[in-house]
C-alpha cells in the first residue's frame, strides 16, 4: 500500500509540473493557471460556452470540472461575473 501511494503522489505531482510548466522548444515556462484558462486574480477559469444541446445540470458540470482537479465557481460580484 504504501508504495502504491507514493508513486500516486509522484503521478500527481507530475501532472501539476505538466499542467502548469509545459515544455515550449525544449523549455520549461511555468505559469499561474492551466494551458488555455484564464487568470482573473486570484483565480483560474476555464470558460465553457456549451451549445444548449451540450449543456449540463449543475451536478453533472461540477463533476467535469472535478476531473480537471477544479470546481465550479461561486460568483462573489458582478465584476467577477
Amino acid at each position: 500500500m504504501e508504495k502504491t501511494w507514493n508513486e500516486l503522489n509522484v503521478s500527481r505531482a507530475q501532472w501539476s509540473i505538466d499542467a502548469y510548466c509545459p515544455k515550449k522548444d525544449g523549455v520549461k515556462s511555468c505559469t499561474s493557471c492551466q494551458k488555455d484558462w484564464l487568470h482573473r486574480s486570484p483565480s483560474c477559469y476555464a470558460y465553457n460556452d456549451a451549445a444548449p444541446s451540450n449543456r449540463r445540470k449543475w451536478e453533472s458540470a461540477r463533476e467535469v470540472c472535478r476531473t480537471m482537479n477544479s470546481d465550479l465557481p461561486v460568483v462573489s460580484d458582478q465584476t467577477e461575473k
